[in-house]
């Protein structure tokens, strides 16, 4: 029996425990083949943090878990992107925010999790970009939860 799991954030979690899932891939699909930026506001609770998860495993190239869904054979899993993955959600006010997101930013690359260290010494969004280009030679996807 499906469940409903409610406060989910991670796809992959959604997935593997066999939740109850509205594909939202076709929609999904269009705005990653834009190639634009986008600044995605809902309101709380409407599944921001989900999508952004969602996007992350695409570009990653988890294509397992996209089965069933619009997207799984309109994409090429096989291209993956590096993704730079930020989650303001455990930040609170009194906290330095450069040791912070030093501690917490995520760099997803051909299967592994990097820290901001293994491509520059500090925080700049741009750098970090073009640093993490400069290795790979890929595009760099950024995706930033809870940014207020």
């Amino acid at each position: 029996m499906k469940k409903i799991l409610i406060g989910t954030q991670d796809f992959k979690t959604f997935i593997n425990e066999k939740g109850y899932y509205i594909d939202k891939t076709k929609t999904i699909h269009n705005l990653l083949i834009s190639n634009r930026y986008y600044f995605l506001s809902r309101p709380r609770r409407f599944g921001k943090s989900l999508t952004l998860s969602m996007i992350k495993y695409l570009y990653m190239g988890e294509k397992e878990l996209f089965q069933n869904t619009y997207i799984y054979d309109k994409r090429n899993f096989e291209e993956t992107n590096p993704v730079v993955y930020m989650s303001f959600a455990s930040y609170n006010e009194f906290e330095d925010v450069n040791e912070f997101i030093n501690e917490k930013l995520e760099i997803f690359y051909d299967g592994k999790i990097y820290n901001l260290e293994d491509f520059t010494k500090s925080f700049n969004i741009g750098t970090l970009a073009k640093k993490i280009y400069e290795k790979t030679g890929k595009q760099v996807v950024i995706l930033i939860d809870e940014y207020d």
